[in-house]
Protein backbone atom coordinates (compact mmCIF):
# COMPACT_ATOMS: atom_id res chain seq x y z
CA UNK A 1 0.00 0.00 0.00
CA UNK A 2 1.43 3.37 -0.99
CA UNK A 3 0.35 6.87 -0.09
CA UNK A 4 -0.40 8.47 -3.44
CA UNK A 5 -0.89 12.20 -3.89
CA UNK A 6 -3.75 12.67 -6.36
CA UNK A 7 -3.61 15.35 -9.02
CA UNK A 8 -5.84 17.90 -7.34
CA UNK A 9 -5.09 21.51 -6.50
CA UNK A 10 -4.87 22.66 -2.91
CA UNK A 11 -7.37 25.41 -3.72
CA UNK A 12 -10.02 22.89 -4.81
CA UNK A 13 -13.58 23.64 -3.74
CA UNK A 14 -15.56 20.81 -2.13
CA UNK A 15 -18.55 19.59 -4.06
CA UNK A 16 -21.62 21.52 -3.00
CA UNK A 17 -23.79 18.48 -2.44
CA UNK A 18 -27.28 19.09 -1.11
CA UNK A 19 -27.60 18.82 2.66
CA UNK A 20 -31.18 17.59 2.37
CA UNK A 21 -31.56 14.48 4.49
CA UNK A 22 -28.35 15.32 6.36
CA UNK A 23 -29.46 18.38 8.34
CA UNK A 24 -32.89 19.81 9.11
CA UNK A 25 -34.25 21.73 6.13
CA UNK A 26 -34.50 25.11 7.97
CA UNK A 27 -30.73 24.96 8.63
CA UNK A 28 -29.57 24.46 5.04
CA UNK A 29 -29.41 28.15 4.17
CA UNK A 30 -27.52 28.94 7.40
CA UNK A 31 -24.96 26.26 6.49
CA UNK A 32 -24.40 27.50 2.94
CA UNK A 33 -20.97 26.58 1.62
CA UNK A 34 -20.64 23.43 3.76
CA UNK A 35 -20.82 19.85 2.48
CA UNK A 36 -21.37 16.49 4.12
CA UNK A 37 -18.25 14.29 4.06
CA UNK A 38 -18.73 11.65 1.36
CA UNK A 39 -16.65 9.10 -0.53
CA UNK A 40 -16.25 11.64 -3.32
CA UNK A 41 -14.13 13.78 -0.95
CA UNK A 42 -11.31 11.25 -0.53
CA UNK A 43 -9.14 12.93 -3.17
CA UNK A 44 -9.39 16.40 -1.64
CA UNK A 45 -8.64 15.21 1.91
CA UNK A 46 -5.68 13.05 0.84
CA UNK A 47 -4.22 15.89 -1.22
CA UNK A 48 -4.40 18.35 1.67
CA UNK A 49 -3.14 15.90 4.32
CA UNK A 50 -0.15 15.12 2.08
CA UNK A 51 1.01 18.67 2.90
CA UNK A 52 0.50 18.27 6.66
CA UNK A 53 2.32 16.81 9.64
CA UNK A 54 -0.75 15.95 11.72
CA UNK A 55 -0.38 13.11 14.23
CA UNK A 56 -3.93 12.83 15.59
CA UNK A 57 -5.81 9.73 14.42
CA UNK A 58 -9.04 11.70 14.01
CA UNK A 59 -7.71 13.04 10.70
CA UNK A 60 -7.91 9.49 9.28
CA UNK A 61 -10.37 9.90 6.40
CA UNK A 62 -12.26 6.58 6.82
CA UNK A 63 -12.99 7.63 10.42
CA UNK A 64 -14.22 11.08 9.35
CA UNK A 65 -16.44 9.49 6.71
CA UNK A 66 -17.87 6.97 9.21
CA UNK A 67 -18.32 9.44 12.08
CA UNK A 68 -20.00 11.92 9.71
CA UNK A 69 -22.90 9.46 9.56
CA UNK A 70 -23.53 9.41 13.30
CA UNK A 71 -27.20 10.14 14.04
CA UNK A 72 -27.94 13.76 14.92
CA UNK A 73 -24.34 15.00 14.73
CA UNK A 74 -23.13 15.08 11.11
CA UNK A 75 -19.64 16.23 10.15
CA UNK A 76 -19.57 19.00 7.52
CA UNK A 77 -16.63 20.61 5.76
CA UNK A 78 -15.38 23.42 3.56
CA UNK A 79 -12.12 24.46 1.90
CA UNK A 80 -10.76 27.89 2.88
CA UNK A 81 -7.75 29.07 0.87
CA UNK A 82 -6.35 25.55 0.62
CA UNK A 83 -7.11 24.54 4.23
CA UNK A 84 -9.88 22.15 5.22
CA UNK A 85 -12.25 23.04 8.05
CA UNK A 86 -14.33 20.20 9.51
CA UNK A 87 -17.34 21.05 11.67
CA UNK A 88 -19.70 19.00 13.81
CA UNK A 89 -23.37 19.97 13.95
CA UNK A 90 -25.05 18.91 17.17
CA UNK A 91 -28.73 19.09 18.06
CA UNK A 92 -28.87 20.23 21.67
CA UNK A 93 -31.67 21.20 24.07
CA UNK A 94 -31.10 24.87 23.30
CA UNK A 95 -31.09 24.24 19.56
CA UNK A 96 -28.55 23.27 16.89
CA UNK A 97 -24.93 24.08 17.66
CA UNK A 98 -21.98 24.23 15.23
CA UNK A 99 -18.42 23.57 16.41
CA UNK A 100 -15.08 23.16 14.70
CA UNK A 101 -14.23 19.47 15.02
CA UNK A 102 -10.49 19.81 14.29
CA UNK A 103 -8.20 22.81 13.78
CA UNK A 104 -7.98 23.80 10.09
CA UNK A 105 -5.43 21.70 8.18
CA UNK A 106 -2.92 22.81 7.13
CA UNK A 107 -3.22 25.34 9.93
CA UNK A 108 -4.11 28.78 8.63
CA UNK A 109 -5.07 31.93 10.55
CA UNK A 110 -7.43 32.92 7.73
CA UNK A 111 -9.18 29.54 7.81
CA UNK A 112 -9.44 29.62 11.59
CA UNK A 113 -10.97 33.11 11.50
CA UNK A 114 -13.49 31.93 8.89
CA UNK A 115 -14.41 29.01 11.15
CA UNK A 116 -14.76 31.30 14.17
CA UNK A 117 -17.00 33.70 12.26
CA UNK A 118 -19.13 30.82 11.01
CA UNK A 119 -19.60 29.48 14.54
CA UNK A 120 -20.51 32.90 15.95
CA UNK A 121 -22.98 33.62 13.17
CA UNK A 122 -24.65 30.22 13.37
CA UNK A 123 -24.75 29.86 17.16
CA UNK A 124 -25.50 33.49 17.98
CA UNK A 125 -22.85 33.61 20.70
CA UNK A 126 -19.27 34.83 20.97
CA UNK A 127 -17.90 31.43 21.98
CA UNK A 128 -15.87 29.25 19.59
CA UNK A 129 -14.98 25.62 20.26
CA UNK A 130 -12.58 23.12 18.72
CA UNK A 131 -13.61 19.63 19.82
CA UNK A 132 -10.24 17.91 19.22
CA UNK A 133 -6.95 19.79 19.06
CA UNK A 134 -3.66 17.94 19.45
CA UNK A 135 -0.58 19.32 21.16
CA UNK A 136 1.04 20.55 17.94
CA UNK A 137 -1.76 23.09 17.45
CA UNK A 138 -1.63 24.29 21.05
CA UNK A 139 0.91 27.14 20.77
CA UNK A 140 -0.84 28.80 17.81
CA UNK A 141 -4.27 28.42 19.38
CA UNK A 142 -3.16 29.80 22.74
CA UNK A 143 -1.54 32.74 20.96
CA UNK A 144 -5.01 33.53 19.61
CA UNK A 145 -6.48 33.38 23.12
CA UNK A 146 -7.81 29.81 23.18
CA UNK A 147 -8.02 27.94 26.48
CA UNK A 148 -6.76 24.38 26.22
CA UNK A 149 -8.37 21.67 28.37
CA UNK A 150 -6.61 18.30 28.37
CA UNK A 151 -8.80 15.34 27.32
CA UNK A 152 -6.64 12.25 26.69
CA UNK A 153 -3.48 11.01 24.96
CA UNK A 154 -2.73 8.83 21.95
CA UNK A 155 0.00 6.17 21.89
CA UNK A 156 2.58 6.55 19.11
CA UNK A 157 4.97 3.71 18.28
CA UNK A 158 8.24 3.53 16.39
CA UNK A 159 7.44 1.09 13.59
CA UNK A 160 11.02 -0.16 13.25
CA UNK A 161 11.25 -0.99 16.95
CA UNK A 162 7.89 -2.76 17.01
CA UNK A 163 8.66 -4.82 13.90
CA UNK A 164 11.98 -5.97 15.35
CA UNK A 165 10.62 -6.44 18.91
CA UNK A 166 14.17 -6.91 20.18
CA UNK A 167 15.58 -6.41 23.66
CA UNK A 168 14.21 -6.67 27.18
CA UNK A 169 11.71 -3.84 26.68
CA UNK A 170 9.81 -5.99 24.21
CA UNK A 171 10.03 -9.29 26.12
CA UNK A 172 6.33 -9.20 27.11
CA UNK A 173 5.33 -8.52 23.53
CA UNK A 174 7.37 -11.49 22.29
CA UNK A 175 5.76 -13.78 24.91
CA UNK A 176 2.25 -12.75 23.91
CA UNK A 177 2.99 -13.13 20.21
CA UNK A 178 4.45 -16.57 20.83
CA UNK A 179 1.33 -17.66 22.75
CA UNK A 180 -0.90 -16.85 19.76
CA UNK A 181 1.47 -18.36 17.17
CA UNK A 182 1.17 -21.72 18.94
CA UNK A 183 -2.60 -21.86 18.40
CA UNK A 184 -3.67 -24.65 16.05
CA UNK A 185 -5.21 -23.49 12.78
CA UNK A 186 -4.01 -19.89 13.08
CA UNK A 187 -4.26 -17.80 9.91
CA UNK A 188 -3.58 -14.06 9.59
CA UNK A 189 -4.41 -12.52 6.22
CA UNK A 190 -5.62 -9.38 4.50
CA UNK A 191 -9.28 -8.42 4.93
CA UNK A 192 -11.55 -9.21 2.00
CA UNK A 193 -15.10 -8.12 1.23
CA UNK A 194 -16.26 -11.65 2.03
CA UNK A 195 -15.15 -11.14 5.65
CA UNK A 196 -17.64 -8.33 6.31
CA UNK A 197 -20.42 -10.42 7.82
CA UNK A 198 -18.06 -12.30 10.16
CA UNK A 199 -16.42 -9.04 11.27
CA UNK A 200 -19.80 -7.45 11.99
CA UNK A 201 -20.83 -10.53 13.96
CA UNK A 202 -17.64 -10.41 16.06
CA UNK A 203 -18.16 -6.68 16.62
CA UNK A 204 -21.73 -7.30 17.86
CA UNK A 205 -20.47 -9.95 20.29
CA UNK A 206 -17.69 -7.60 21.43
CA UNK A 207 -20.28 -4.89 22.12
CA UNK A 208 -22.57 -7.24 24.05
CA UNK A 209 -19.71 -8.52 26.19
CA UNK A 210 -18.67 -4.98 27.11
CA UNK A 211 -22.24 -3.92 27.88
CA UNK A 212 -22.71 -7.01 30.07
CA UNK A 213 -19.56 -5.99 31.96
CA UNK A 214 -20.84 -2.43 32.39
CA UNK A 215 -18.10 -1.05 30.13
CA UNK A 216 -18.32 1.73 27.54
CA UNK A 217 -18.96 0.80 23.93
CA UNK A 218 -17.87 4.15 22.46
CA UNK A 219 -16.75 3.71 18.90
CA UNK A 220 -19.15 0.88 18.07
CA UNK A 221 -21.11 2.99 15.58
CA UNK A 222 -18.25 4.31 13.51
CA UNK A 223 -16.40 0.98 13.71
CA UNK A 224 -19.45 -0.75 12.26
CA UNK A 225 -19.69 1.83 9.47
CA UNK A 226 -15.99 1.48 8.60
CA UNK A 227 -16.43 -2.29 8.26
CA UNK A 228 -19.56 -1.80 6.16
CA UNK A 229 -17.81 0.58 3.75
CA UNK A 230 -14.22 -0.74 3.89
CA UNK A 231 -14.26 -2.02 0.31
CA UNK A 232 -15.45 1.36 -1.01
CA UNK A 233 -12.42 3.38 0.12
CA UNK A 234 -9.36 3.88 -2.06
CA UNK A 235 -7.10 0.87 -1.58
CA UNK A 236 -4.24 3.12 -0.41
CA UNK A 237 -6.40 4.75 2.29
CA UNK A 238 -7.29 1.70 4.36
CA UNK A 239 -5.67 -1.58 5.26
CA UNK A 240 -7.53 -4.43 6.96
CA UNK A 241 -6.43 -7.74 8.42
CA UNK A 242 -8.31 -10.67 9.91
CA UNK A 243 -7.26 -13.44 12.28
CA UNK A 244 -8.83 -16.87 11.94
CA UNK A 245 -8.47 -19.97 14.08
CA UNK A 246 -9.65 -23.17 12.41
CA UNK A 247 -11.44 -20.99 9.83
CA UNK A 248 -13.37 -19.03 12.50
CA UNK A 249 -12.80 -15.26 12.46
CA UNK A 250 -11.61 -14.21 15.91
CA UNK A 251 -10.10 -10.77 15.27
CA UNK A 252 -9.81 -7.92 12.79
CA UNK A 253 -7.99 -4.62 12.42
CA UNK A 254 -8.28 -1.57 10.19
CA UNK A 255 -6.05 1.45 9.75
CA UNK A 256 -4.17 3.47 7.21
CA UNK A 257 -2.25 6.68 6.59
CA UNK A 258 -3.04 9.93 8.37
CA UNK A 259 -0.25 11.70 6.49
CA UNK A 260 2.64 10.32 4.39
CA UNK A 261 4.71 9.91 7.58
CA UNK A 262 2.11 8.73 10.08
CA UNK A 263 0.01 5.56 9.98
CA UNK A 264 -2.79 4.76 12.40
CA UNK A 265 -4.03 1.49 13.84
CA UNK A 266 -7.58 2.71 14.12
CA UNK A 267 -9.53 -0.46 14.93
CA UNK A 268 -8.43 -3.66 16.66
CA UNK A 269 -11.30 -5.94 17.71
CA UNK A 270 -10.72 -9.46 19.03
CA UNK A 271 -12.50 -12.35 20.71
CA UNK A 272 -11.65 -11.80 24.36
CA UNK A 273 -11.91 -15.50 25.07
CA UNK A 274 -8.61 -15.97 23.21
CA UNK A 275 -5.73 -14.45 25.17
CA UNK A 276 -3.17 -12.13 23.60
CA UNK A 277 -4.97 -11.51 20.30
CA UNK A 278 -4.80 -7.73 20.80
CA UNK A 279 -1.00 -7.89 20.71
CA UNK A 280 -1.00 -10.00 17.56
CA UNK A 281 -3.44 -7.71 15.74
CA UNK A 282 -1.27 -4.65 16.36
CA UNK A 283 2.09 -6.27 15.67
CA UNK A 284 0.83 -7.86 12.45
CA UNK A 285 -0.63 -4.56 11.25
CA UNK A 286 2.66 -2.74 11.81
CA UNK A 287 4.69 -5.58 10.27
CA UNK A 288 2.60 -6.37 7.19
CA UNK A 289 1.52 -2.90 6.08
CA UNK A 290 3.61 -0.01 4.75
CA UNK A 291 6.94 0.11 6.54
CA UNK A 292 6.28 3.55 7.99
CA UNK A 293 8.31 4.97 10.83
CA UNK A 294 5.44 6.11 13.06
CA UNK A 295 2.16 4.43 14.06
CA UNK A 296 -0.62 6.06 16.08
CA UNK A 297 -2.58 3.50 18.13
CA UNK A 298 -5.16 5.95 19.45
CA UNK A 299 -6.25 6.47 23.05
CA UNK A 300 -6.97 3.96 25.80
CA UNK A 301 -10.33 5.50 26.76
CA UNK A 302 -9.43 5.17 30.44
CA UNK A 303 -9.48 1.37 30.15
CA UNK A 304 -6.68 -0.18 32.20
CA UNK A 305 -6.59 -3.35 30.08
CA UNK A 306 -6.20 -1.45 26.82
CA UNK A 307 -3.57 0.76 28.43
CA UNK A 308 -1.59 -2.32 29.47
CA UNK A 309 -1.67 -3.72 25.93
CA UNK A 310 -0.48 -0.47 24.35
CA UNK A 311 2.32 0.09 26.86
CA UNK A 312 3.78 -3.30 25.90
CA UNK A 313 4.57 -1.78 22.48
CA UNK A 314 6.86 0.77 24.19
CA UNK A 315 5.35 4.00 22.81
CA UNK A 316 7.99 6.57 21.98
CA UNK A 317 5.55 9.47 22.26
CA UNK A 318 2.18 10.35 23.75
CA UNK A 319 0.17 12.75 21.59
CA UNK A 320 -1.93 14.88 23.96
CA UNK A 321 -5.42 15.89 22.82
CA UNK A 322 -7.32 18.95 24.03
CA UNK A 323 -10.68 20.70 23.99
CA UNK A 324 -10.02 24.29 22.87
CA UNK A 325 -12.38 27.20 23.53
CA UNK A 326 -12.35 30.93 22.81
CA UNK A 327 -14.66 33.57 24.29
CA UNK A 328 -17.68 33.14 26.54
Amino acid sequence: MTFQIPNIGAQATPPQSALSGVVDEPLIERLAGLSHITMADQEAFVSVLAQCSQKCSYYFFPFLHAFARAPNQPLLWEMVNGSICVYILRYMDKGPNLRLYLPPFPFSSDALKRAEDRQRNFNGTGKCIIVWADQTAGPELMERGYRMEYRESEYIYDGDLVRAADGSNFSRLRRNLSRVRKLEGLVIRAYGHGDKAACLDLLARWRKRRKDQGLETDGYGYTRRIVQHASEFRHDLIQGEVVLIKERLVGFSFGGPITPNMECIFIAISDHEIASLGYTLRHSFVSNGPQRKLFNDGVDGGNAGIREVKLVFCPTEMNDLYWASLGE
